[in-house]
């Protein structure tokens, strides 16, 4: 079985921008108003905890009147819970989102697009692909008036590509993303990167590994370099570059690559999904057996058995992590 990092959103996806929603909130309560601007400027920021502060109390006045301003706040905590990758909750308030600001809105003004994005994505690293093809098809209807909106449309094309086993349908999409998100000015985000990990991914599924460090070393620099970044972009690159070292028999570079990605997650603010955890965790295990770290696999072996106590966890076979060229017959 091979392990696919989906690696979704940065800020936001798959490489598509689930940033914070855009848009002007409705005037019909003014507190509502002032606490999403200042929320939305933090969030922007790359301020996640106290954007997420300053969203929860202006949720409160929104919800109220359960106007379009709520609306808005809905798809900004969506995109922050998303960022932190709690995805379950990410795509209950994308829903309520949409259910509010589709009641403003026609089915096709932009507005929309923020939350259908967010919510496309967060089922997207769910597994649930059913559902994720009705919010992206809602996304079609949406009028592309810019760059950045398209570049939007091009990851989550690539991403459903990819799951219906169309490599070059994928890779294409995604260099229409990154065009895109060039023409746009916004080439040095963490949703960039986002989509730089993507295709890295895509280029490690297919043993393309000189072009899949290419654009993982890119990712990394943006990275590094983003006022947008969060801790989650980090760890979802951390990864990817460790399943690159296991690809290229690095196994010491692997499990220091993977064992960083899982630091930062226990380090985080807020606790990381399982769904979100459990692939990084597999590989992690699976490269501690290949260095002969047997105690320490069967410890983070157990920890991903304890995330879902009702799910068995299928440990990925540490073959695929090696290229094919150099299998034993």
């Amino acid at each position: 079985m091979r392990v696919h990092l989906l690696f979704v959103c940065s800020m936001a996806s798959l490489g598509v921008p689930c940033a914070v929603a855009q848009g002007t909130p409705g005037p019909e309560d003014p507190e509502c108003v002032r606490k999403y601007q200042t929320a939305h400027a933090q969030a922007v920021a790359g301020r996640v905890f106290e954007a997420e502060a300053a969203l929860s109390a202006g949720l409160r006045a929104g919800l109220a009147q359960e106007g379009a301003c709520a609306g808005f706040i809905l798809a900004d905590v969506a995109a922050l819970m998303n960022i932190t990758g709690r995805y379950s909750e990410a795509e209950r308030y994308g829903m309520r989102a949409i259910g509010i600001l589709s009641r403003a809105y026609a089915a096709d003004d932009p507005v929309l697009l923020p939350s259908l994005r967010i919510l496309t994505a967060v089922r997207i690293e769910q597994g649930e692909f059913a559902r994720a093809r009705e919010s992206f098809a809602q996304m079609r209807a949406i009028r592309l008036n810019n760059p950045k909106d398209r570049a939007s449309v091009h990851g989550l094309a690539a991403t459903l590509a990819r799951l219906e086993g169309k490599p070059a349908e994928a890779e294409y999409e995604y260099l229409a993303a990154l065009r895109d998100r060039d023409a746009a000015g916004i080439a040095g985000t963490a949703d960039t990167a986002a989509t730089l990990g993507a295709l890295g991914s895509l280029y490690l599924d297919e043993a393309r590994y000189d072009q899949a460090r290419h654009v993982l070393d890119r990712a990394q620099a943006i990275i590094a370099a983003a006022p947008d970044a969060s801790t989650w972009d980090r760890i979802k690159l951390l990864s990817l570059h460790g399943v690159l070292r296991a690809r290229l028999r690095d196994w010491e570079g692997a499990e220091r690559e993977l064992g960083d990605a899982i630091t930062l997650a226990d380090g985080a603010p807020s606790p990381v999904d399982p769904p979100a955890l459990r692939p990084i965790l597999a590989n992690y295990a699976q490269v501690l057996r290949r260095n002969h770290h047997s105690r320490a696999a069967r410890t983070v072996e157990r920890r991903i058995a304890a995330l879902d106590p009702d799910r068995t966890t299928q440990i990925v076979d540490v073959s695929d992590l090696i290229p094919r060229s150099s299998r034993r017959k």
